[in-house]
């Protein structure tokens, strides 16, 4: 199983984790683990950030939705300008470094939410309730 390495900024419609050690964001909250302790803001939110990194650890795409949408499909979806960009920086099984972003868009109206991987104009589906601290952080902070 891959490992995520690095920090987390997080600010409305934008999450990014990368680096090593949580910190304060320009515009929002940003989280790095440091031996083993995740801070930000020089503050300990390991506890409570716990849930967080078990919810990017467990992202599961449910469905494929359209595989060549139409022109205008990612904006009907709410991914030309989504709600939250989630940056993962993490170790592949091979201990390359690798990076995914997610980019999270509107509501499907059944509990899930469209959602694009790493730039590709495919568009999948993914439980809204896998998303629940993604979304929460990005929008409150911590």
């Amino acid at each position: 199983m891959a490992a995520v390495t690095g920090e987390v900024e997080i600010t409305r419609g934008i999450f990014q984790p990368q680096g090593p050690g949580f910190r304060q964001a320009a515009a929002g909250v940003g989280i790095a683990p440091q031996q083993g302790v995740r801070r930000s803001a020089n503050r300990d939110v390991t506890e409570k950030t716990a849930a967080l990194a078990d919810e990017i650890a467990a992202l599961t795409l449910t469905a494929c939705v359209d595989y060549d949408p139409a022109e205008g499909a990612a904006a009907v979806c709410g991914l030309d300008t989504p709600e939250v960009t989630l940056t993962v920086n993490y170790l592949a099984d091979n201990s390359a470094e690798r990076t995914l972003i997610l980019a999270v868009g509107l509501s499907t109206g059944d509990g899930g939410r469209y959602v694009a991987l790493d730039g590709d104009t495919t568009i999948y589906r993914m439980e809204e309730s896998s998303l629940t601290q993604i979304l929460t952080l990005s929008e409150t902070g911590l």
